[in-house]
């Protein structure tokens, strides 16, 4: 199962966790910032267990655009969830 219909129990107790990380600090030293040419909106990706949170950084606040499972997530949606952006 894919996405966040599998969020249970554990899982989405480390979701919740990361996304108060996240407003806390939304450049976490967790985080990793994802590279886009000519994106000029700072994405970024946070890793918790077997899940990985998309999202953007916008007035010094995360923007959450996707929650997937990992593997196999290789961001071939990430041109569809950056187009949510605009």
């Amino acid at each position: 199962m894919e996405g966040i219909e599998a969020l249970v129990g554990r899982g989405y107790r480390l979701i919740v966790s990361a996304i108060n990380e996240l407003e806390q600090n939304p450049r976490s030293a967790k985080s990793k910032r994802i590279d886009i040419e000519g994106e000029t909106t700072e994405i970024r990706r946070y890793r918790t267990g077997r899940w990985r949170i998309i999202y953007a950084v916008q007035h010094n606040a995360p923007l959450i655009l996707a929650i997937r499972s990992r593997p196999p997530y290789d961001y071939e949606d990430l041109e569809n969830l950056l187009e949510s952006l605009k």
